[in-house]
Formats: structure tokens, C-alpha cells, sequence
């Protein structure tokens, strides 16, 4: 059913898929070898995927910022301030050692943190993250869709976070 192979792909991406074969058996009773969780997940991932790429294609095919937003279905008044943070770090695959790329994009609450006695502190909230291995331009058009989505183009500021990578400053 659409329920199980929602439920299965959910268990895939979050889980090994040997992990996610015992919790269905142990929770649900359903016995699924890891290879076919594999290929349930990776063909939903394939169908979310793509209709991601569409929202993104459409995003770069509009001609302002604003219909932009009221495309990925904004909201008006948007936060205040929205964070833009982006780095990324080496992870082993087939082809050899790569970058995964990740974005964080949040806004910030002000709350008193007991390790400092009650001290207001401002800590991420709302937090949403764009990652993967791709090109750098791919990837920074998804951070900006993202961003777009967050409400950025409602932000009175945006702050873009990175460290000194060249990749990072000329996507900001």
C-alpha cells in the first residue's frame, strides 16, 4: 500500500536498511529483506527528488524574488532575521572520498539557559537543512530555495554564516 512504502522509505532514509528490516518486523510484523527496503526507498527518494528539482526549476525560471516566495508558498511577514549557515566535510563513497555540503537555515529565539544561570542567550530555532554531494552551484540553488521557502525574501536581514572556503562566499 502508498502507507507502507511511505512508512518503508521514511524507516530507509533514516535508518541502515538492515536496522529498518528488524524495526518492521519487530513493530509491524512485516517481513521485507534489506534489498527490497532499498529499492522502496530509493525509488520514493527518486520520485521526492525530482519533484524538488521541479519546484527548484520553476523557482529559477520566475522573474522576482517575491513570486518566488508566493511560489514555494510563503507566508507574508516573514522572520525578521534568517541565518544561512554552510559548510562541508569529506565522507567515503564508491567514487572515492567526496564533499558532502550541508546547509542550516534558522531563525533564533532568545531563552534563558540554566548553565548560565538564567543568562538570555539566543539559540537556533525552526531549523531546516539542505544537504548532499553535488556541484557547488547546484547546491547553493538549493540553499536559496530553501531560503526563498523560509521566508527570506520577507527577512529585514539575512546573515550568511561560513568559514573561508571559496565555495561558501561565492554562493553567499
Amino acid at each position: 500500500t502508498e502507507g507502507l512504502q511511505r512508512c518503508v522509505s521514511l524507516l530507509g532514509s533514516e535508518e541502515t536498511f538492515e536496522k529498518a528490516q528488524e524495526i518492521l518486523q519487530e513493530v509491524g510484523g512485516i517481513d521485507l529483506s534489506a534489498k527490497s527496503l532499498e529499492l522502496v526507498t530509493m525509488e520514493i527518494g527518486e520520485e521526492v527528488a525530482e519533484q524538488v528539482a521541479e519546484e527548484q526549476a520553476a523557482l529559477f525560471d520566475l522573474p522576482s524574488e517575491r513570486e518566488a516566495s508566493n511560489a514555494l508558498g510563503v507566508q507574508e511577514g516573514g522572520e525578521s532575521r534568517l541565518y544561512v549557515a554552510m559548510d562541508a566535510f569529506k565522507v567515503p563513497t564508491r567514487q572515492g572520498w567526496r564533499d558532502m555540503k550541508i546547509a542550516a537555515i534558522y531563525t533564533t529565539e532568545v531563552l534563558p539557559q540554566l548553565k548560565t544561570g538564567g543568562k538570555l542567550e539566543a539559540v537556533a530555532d525552526r531549523v531546516s537543512y539542505v544537504t548532499g554531494i553535488e556541484e557547488c552551484e547546484y547546491f547553493g540553488k538549493r540553499v536559496y530555495a530553501e531560503a526563498v521557502r523560509r521566508g527570506m525574501t520577507e527577512a529585514t536581514e539575512v546573515k550568511c554564516l561560513g568559514d573561508g572556503a571559496s565555495w561558501i562566499w561565492n554562493q553567499a
